[in-house]
């Protein structure tokens, strides 16, 4: 049940009430007092927002309309995680963000408990391969990542589609220190990484509809919509969305859903890995009977590596030396041409001498 025409509205089991609970109890990184205060503030102005500190329980999710997950870094239980499949078969809406790294970097099974609605998170992190407005390339903006045209018309961004061709142009938003997801047949991509960042055209958030209404939504990025980065390009909308769809029931174009536009993933070697497992040539060419007898030789430990240890201090520097981190502007050069030290004369010598000495006359 995840196509349906892109303006209908249905109303789940659970859409009278207006109870959005904020879990706490699994180390989540952003919380209403922290990191979250304006997204409470957007919510409070039509949800009741309270905050879980106890384990998951059919308890704590009763007359509740959306449960969020804002990153969880610690292990769910097989009770909690039956509670939020019961809750989700009931017809509520759970929201769940992740970060970079997926699940091995937070120390959670939360794949666990979403692989069974057809969405996986990868341990991976996005990056712009480009640089255009933001330093860090993993504040990667994204400028042509919308997968489906329902979620143009649920942000009111109608007219900026003049045709089919751009619907991935419909939104621009920063998705900042996030992972990739892997959707299946069973759930809706919605959101991906575009054709300018990095791994290309893959999927940043996801969408899926139990057969009892029951929504559930995944974002790769639980920075996104933190304090830092709510009101960056337009994460505001992209959230106003995700809420549409959870506590809205807002459906999708079937059309795009069933044929994202993805690319397929392209592994790479891990170069790291393989440089610490050195192999040793069996075959020997004409050029190995002149190396000397002592293989030790051979190494070279004067080299060097290129990474982003310095980076943060980099950063740092700007506030340390009081300029601003903004991008840098042109400067207008000055040219100098330099003068001889001597001035042009504006009387003739007095000297007759100088010039028959100087110049003497042709004959």
């Amino acid at each position: 049940m995840n196509g349906h025409s892109a303006n209908g509205i249905t109303n789940g089991p659970k859409a009278s009430t207006n109870r959005v609970v904020l879990n706490q109890s699994k180390q989540e990184q952003f919380g209403i007092h922290s990191g979250f205060r304006s997204l409470h503030k957007r919510l409070r102005n039509k949800w009741k927002v309270d905050v879980n500190n106890d384990e998951i329980s059919d308890a704590t999710l009763t007359e509740c309309r959306l449960f969020v997950l804002p990153h969880p870094r610690a292990k769910f239980s097989e009770v909690e995680v039956n509670s939020l499949r019961t809750f989700l078969r009931s017809g509520g809406s759970v929201l769940v963000f992740t970060s970079e790294g997926g699940d091995v970097a937070a120390d959670t099974n939360l794949t666990y408990f979403l692989e069974e609605y057809g969405i996986s998170i990868n341990k991976d992190s996005v990056i712009r391969t480009v640089f255009y407005k933001y330093f860090d390339p993993k504040e990667a903006l994204v400028t042509n990542g919308v997968l489906n045209r329902a979620i143009a018309y649920a942000a009111e961004k109608t007219s900026k589609i003049i045709d089919e061709d751009n619907n991935t142009q419909a939104l621009c938003y920063l998705y900042p220190y996030g992972c990739t997801l892997n959707v299946d047949k069973n759930s809706t991509a919605v959101l991906s990484t575009g054709t300018i960042c990095y791994p290309t055209s893959r999927v940043t958030c996801a969408f899926h509809e139990t057969p009892e209404k029951g929504r559930l939504a995944v974002v790769g990025s639980v920075h996104m919509f933190c304090d830092q980065y709510l009101e960056k390009e337009e994460n505001v909308k992209v959230f106003d969305v995700i809420m549409k769809y959870l506590t809205e029931n807002m459906n999708l174009n079937q059309i795009d859903a069933s044929d994202p536009d993805l690319a397929d993933p392209n592994p790479i070697p891990d170069l790291i890995y393989m440089s610490e497992q050195i192999k040793v040539c069996l075959q020997e060419g004409e050029s190995d009977h002149g190396v000397a007898g002592d293989f030790t030789k051979l190494f070279d430990a004067s080299l060097h590596s290129i990474d982003l240890d310095m980076w943060p201090t980099t950063i740092h520097a700007f506030d340390a030396l009081g300029l601003k981190h903004e991008p840098l502007t042109l400067i207008t050069p000055e040219f100098e041409v330099p003068l001889p030290p001597l001035e042009p004369a504006s009387v003739a010598p007095r000297n007759p001498h100088f010039y028959s000495s100087t110049f003497p006359r042709g004959r």
